[in-house]
């Protein structure tokens, strides 16, 4: 009797699901992905992981193909892009299988790349990867990152690479076909169901259907004000916005449906931020919008995030974008991200609209020290993946943070639940103290 592995999927669409799969369509797409790829597998390079074994994508990749090829494997997954470059130095060759949120990561540390690295090629999956994306990855490191199209429910469907243009690629073993509710039909031994119709629209680029273009998912198109208008394509045409660095959007769910937008500031994005407001940036942001988007698909509510909540398969979980926008937190405007072995080093500010101002004090406002911690809790949670629930120790407050003012947070991991940080400025130290966790994420 064929053994069943339970997937459950990320819940980035909706309701998360729960998949079964046999070993053996496991053992099948590995086996294909052996031959699609043999000239990059030949000499057994070492891989390395961004990806846990728990999703189908990470089970597929090092329990299933990794043993197959007979192939080394560095064995604990990597979860900063600093752990990557340290590790990437051990092996003379090294197969990096990634999401498109962490290379967006390592790409926005270049000056921290080493000029000579051992990376043989680099394949991403989960969602799509931003184009600016692949070729800054291209051009930093040489190595031009393969995508892999599929679905827990699918398994591998087909590849592209950016360096070749923007075709994807069927691959050998499976057939697909457009179904009658526009979604691509998928055939293959690796599927739960044949066909398996998913909910993404594509145009052949020839008779066979061997070759494609991917246009967005079918459940990214909403109906505003009696007008269809696509989530993907909203966000595609605001990503060019010079402000804008990453962006999400959302069809609302309150009363007449409207788009919202998270949007990750540019460094142009959050110095108008800082200096102007949330409300000021949101405004140009509204503004570039109606340039470019009919006016149904201009968003009418912005909010501005550090990052996106992406989860560890490069995914989007509804159920942690949501509350992005039904909380009254803000998140600070971060210049730059350092995480190194057990330190942690952000620079961030908060703009004189932000919440946290607001009474605090009237005429002389300065960011409340519940404030503080709250930011220090959200980014050590973030940074070192923990539950930061726990209690505050050797609790100092020294000077004021002020409006716009660039901080300096200083977090160095002392053990397992236990944490000293530092807040600064240029007008000196603002705070300290021990910060102890409860339990590990």
């Amino acid at each position: 009797m064929n053994k069943v592995v339970v997937f459950n999927t990320s819940g980035s669409t909706g309701t998360p699901k729960v998949i079964q799969k046999t070993l053996a369509s496991l053992s099948l797409d590995a086996q294909m992905l052996s031959r699609a790829f043999a000239e990059i597998f030949a000499d057994k390079p070492t891989f390395v992981a961004s990806i846990g074994s728990q999703h189908m994508y990470g089970m597929l990749w090092l329990e299933t193909l990794v043993p197959l090829l007979e192939a080394p494997r560095h064995l604990e997954q990597v979860t900063s892009w600093e752990t990557f470059l340290e590790v990437q130095k051990r092996y003379s060759s090294i197969v990096f299988v990634t999401t498109p949120s962490f290379l967006a990561e390592l790409l926005a540390h270049p000056q921290m790349i080493p000029r000579e690295h051992h990376i043989k090629a680099i394949f991403t999956s989960g969602s799509l990867l931003r184009p600016e994306i692949s070729m800054g990855i291209t051009e930093l490191l040489g190595v031009c990152p393969i995508e892999i199209y599929g679905s827990t429910e699918t398994g591998s469907v087909a590849w592209r690479q950016y360096a070749r243009g923007d075709v994807w690629t069927v691959f050998d073993g499976v057939s697909v076909a457009l179904a009658a509710s526009g979604g691509l039909s998928v055939d293959s031994p690796f599927c739960v169901s044949t066909p398996y119709v998913l909910n993404d629209a594509v145009t052949f680029l020839d008779e066979t259907c061997r070759t494609f273009l991917y246009h967005g998912r079918l459940d990214r198109q909403v109906k505003i004000l009696e007008h269809m208008v696509s989530l993907d394509a909203i966000e595609h045409e605001m990503g060019k916005c010079e402000w804008v660095d990453n962006c999400h959007a959302i069809a609302s769910r309150e009363g007449v449906a409207r788009i919202w937008m998270l949007v990750v500031p540019s460094e142009k994005g959050r110095e108008i931020a800082r200096l102007q407001g949330y409300q000021a940036f949101a405004r140009e942001l509204r503004q570039f919008a109606a340039q470019v988007l009919p006016s149904t698909a201009v968003p009418r509510r912005f909010r501005c995030v550090s990052h996106l909540p992406y989860n560890a398969q490069g995914k989007l979980p509804q159920k942690d974008v949501l509350p992005l926008f039904e909380s009254s937190r803000q998140s600070p405007l971060i210049a730059s991200w350092s995480f190194q072995g057990e330190t942690l080093e952000v620079i961030f500010a908060y703009p004189s609209d932000a919440i946290y101002f607001q009474g605090h004090f009237p005429n002389a406002p300065i960011l409340p020290g519940v404030a503080q911690l709250f930011t220090v809790r959200e980014m050590v949670a973030r940074a070192f993946g923990v539950k930061v629930d726990g209690s505050i120790k050797r609790l100092k407050f020294q000077q004021p943070i002020l409006p716009k003012q660039w901080v300096t947070l200083i977090v160095k991991r002392k053990d397992i639940k236990t944490f000293d940080f530092a807040l600064q400025s240029e007008r000196g130290a603002c705070a300290s103290g021990l910060l102890t966790v409860r339990e590990e994420g």
